[in-house]
């Protein structure tokens, strides 16, 4: 499958079967955001977070962050509709 490259606003990105890179600023952009920014370091996101508290907004900050060390806790069972009712059963039982 060939390789489409585009230019959406100024910024490019590639699609193809392998490759998913999508500049989410540029959907903003497009959608009508005038102020954006994309960050993907702390530094980064130290240095500009003060400049982007003090501009008008509404302001589209796109974060991209890489996968940490697994978490311990068990989000599949914490979101479970079956859990989360038993839960709720427990508080009307305490309460």
């Amino acid at each position: 499958m060939p390789i489409r490259e585009r230019n959406v606003r100024n910024e490019r990105f590639r699609t193809d079967s392998q490759v998913r890179k999508i500049s989410f600023t540029a959907f903003a952009q497009s959608a009508g955001y005038v102020r954006t920014c994309q960050v993907s370091k702390l530094d980064e996101w130290e240095r500009e977070l003060p400049r982007l508290l003090r501009e008008d907004g509404p302001v589209f900050i796109s974060v991209k962050v890489e996968p940490g060390e697994k978490y311990g806790e068990d989000f599949v069972r914490l979101f479970h509709p079956k859990y989360r009712n038993e839960f709720r059963q427990a508080l009307r039982r305490t309460g």
